[in-house]
C-alpha cells in the first residue's frame, strides 16, 4: 500500500509486505517473507521472523524484532530499538540513538547522531561515525569503532577490539586479560612489548575510552589504512 494517510496495521503469516508514504503509525507482524516500509510519517513497529526487513525515511521511532533474517534501516529521525538474534543488521544515517540486542550475526552502523547501546553474543560489531556515546557489552564478539565522537565503553571476550581515528584529546584504559594492547599513535606512548593493560591520555583527555577483552589484541590506530596494513602483515605472518 502507498499514500495511506493514517495509521496502518498489517498482520501477514507468509508473503511480502510493502508500505510507502504512510502518514501515521505503522505496525507490521509477519512470519516469513520480506517487509519494506518507506517514507513513514510517524513510528514504525515491525515484529517478524525469518524475514528480510527494510525501513527507510522514517520520521519517528523504530522498533524492530526479527529472528533468522536480516534488517536494514536508513534515514530515521527518531530512536531505533532492535532485537535481532541471528539477523544481519545494517543501520545508516540515524538522527536519534540505536539500541540493539544481537546474537550470532554482524551489525554495521554508520553515521549515527545519538548514542549507541549494544548487547551482543558471538556477533561482530562495526560502528563508524557515531557522534554520541557508545556502549558495547559482548561475548565472543569482535568490535571495531571508527571515528567515535564521544565516550566509549566496550566489554567483550576472546575477540579483538579496534579503535580507529580516535578524538584529538582522550583518556584511555585498555585491558586484555592474557592478551595485548598496541597502538601506532606516537603521542599515546604504548610500550613496544604490547602490555596486557595500558592507561594513558592524549591532548586534553576530555573523552574517555574504556576497552576490555580477553585472549585478544586491543588496537588504537591512527587510520583505517593502518588497520588494514596491520591485518595484511598479520595474515602474512601466519
Amino acid at each position: 500500500g502507498s499514500d495511506l494517510g493514517n495509521s496502518v496495521e498489517v498482520n501477514c503469516e507468509n508473503g511480502d509486505v510493502q508500505l510507502s508514504r504512510i502518514g501515521g503509525l505503522v505496525k507490521v507482524t509477519q512470519a516469513h517473507g520480506s517487509v519494506r516500509v518507506t517514507e513513514a510519517g510517524s513510528e514504525a513497529h515491525v515484529n517478524a521472523g525469518n524475514s528480510e526487513v527494510t525501513l527507510s525515511d522514517v520520521r519517528g521511532h523504530v522498533e524492530g524484532l526479527d529472528e533468522h533474517g536480516s534488517i536494514r534501516i536508513e534515514r530515521v529521525l527518531g530512536d531505533v530499538k532492535l532485537t535481532a538474534p541471528h539477523c544481519e543488521v545494517e543501520v545508516e544515517n540515524l538522527t536519534g540513538s540505536l539500541t540493539a540486542n544481537l546474537q550470532g550475526d554482524p551489525l554495521t552502523g554508520t553515521s549515527i547522531q545519538g548514542g549507541v547501546k549494544i548487547v551482543a553474543s558471538a556477533s561482530d560489531v562495526r560502528l563508524t561515525d557515531v557522534r554520541g556515546p557508545i556502549e558495547v557489552s559482548g561475548t565472543h564478539t569482535p568490535v571495531e569503532l571508527v571515528r567515535p565522537g564521544a565516550n566509549v565503553e566496550v566489554n567483550t571476550t576472546n575477540q579483538e577490539i579496534r579503535l580507529v581515528s580516535p578524538a584529538s584529546g582522550f583518556r584511555i584504559d585498555a585491558r586484555s586479560d592474557q592478551g595485548e594492547v598496541e597502538s601506532d599513535l606516537q603521542a599515546l606512548h604504548v610500550p613496544g612489548e604490547r602490555p596486557a593493560h595500558f592507561a594513558g591520555s592524549v591532548g586534553n583527555g576530555t573523552i574517555r575510552y574504556r576497552l576490555t577483552t580477553s585472549h585478544a589484541t586491543i588496537s588504537i590506530l591512527q587510520t583505517s589504512e593502518s588497520a588494514s596494513r596491520e591485518k595484511d602483515s598479520d595474515d602474512r605472518d601466519e
